[in-house]
């Protein structure tokens, strides 16, 4: 445990560490990028194409900024609120209150609206149930009956997954690409303990070229947005057995999570450190 707690630090003080020092270069360099350069072996990544030549930077890749736009597409796109207000509550007593609602928004918005709430509406299962029937995501409150007085009731579950993919590095991210076709009708677990997919050779190409830094690091949620099987859990696998996995969440406070797995692929690097 004194290891492991070690070498979180060291991530987190390597991670601060290089964005001060990409924030000083960008206070006087300028991207000369053509547009035309990108990394063979990181599909995951956005296109360096994007990056408009000749424009300073503003900093290093921060994963609130990509969260943000992301909220604000999934605004655009849903449908207009209304002063519709949905409780919430879950079999331990909790309760959310969800207001902004119109009839016209589906199951799946309220769930969306619930991830802002409670950290479990995005690493759980989660069943909205209404009297004793399990609500579909694509059913709008309007079909539903749910009106101003209707209480929903919250059922979370463990995560179950044809595969659990434990590490989101190279061998993770070529496994995920692979597994997502094999089992595409059946759900794919990644946990890694970063929010982040990093292409690691390529941090010493971002200290001379500060805005590379976006070409080699993106969001999971991002990442895996393309694979619609595909679930991203942040945490750690603190005991692995034959078909079930116990996660700790990286947010603070939450209970651990169980994933019960039909298949398992450890992509966890290497440890250059002795053992004690």
């Amino acid at each position: 445990q004194a290891q492991a707690c070690w070498a979180r630090k060291l991530r987190s003080s390597a991670a601060a560490f290089y964005s001060f020092l990409l924030a000083r270069l960008m206070g006087s360099q300028t991207s000369q990028l053509d547009g035309n350069e990108s990394c063979c072996c990181c599909p995951w990544v956005p296109s360096l194409g994007r990056l408009r030549p000749g424009t300073a930077g503003n900093g290093a890749f921060t994963a609130a900024a990509a969260r943000k736009a992301k909220r604000r597409r999934a605004r655009n796109s849903s449908p207009v609120g209304g002063d519709l207000v949905v409780e919430v509550h879950a079999v331990a007593g909790e309760c959310w209150t969800i207001a902004g609602l119109s009839p016209e928004h589906t199951i799946a918005d309220v769930k969306e609206k619930l991830q802002a709430e409670d950290a479990r509406f995005r690493t759980h299962r989660t069943d909205l149930i209404l009297s004793s029937t399990v609500l579909g995501d694509a059913d709008t409150l309007r079909d539903l009956g749910v009106g101003p007085n209707s209480k929903l009731a919250a059922v979370f579950s463990d995560l179950r997954a044809a595969v659990l993919v434990i590490g989101g590095g190279v061998a993770g991210r070529a496994a995920v690409q692979q597994l997502s076709t094999a089992f595409e009708d059946r759900p794919i677990v990644l946990v890694d303990p970063q929010e982040f997919y990093e292409h690691a050779c390529g941090i010493l190409r971002a200290f001379a070229e500060p805005n590379y830094w976006e070409a080699i690091a993106t969001p999971f949620d991002q990442a895996l947005a393309q694979y619609s099987n595909v679930r991203f859990v942040q945490g750690e696998v603190v005991d692995l057995q034959p078909g079930a996995a116990r996660v700790a969440p990286a947010l603070q406070g939450l209970a651990e999570i169980v994933v019960r797995f039909d298949f398992c692929v450890v992509a966890t690097g290497c440890n250059t450190t002795p053992p004690a």
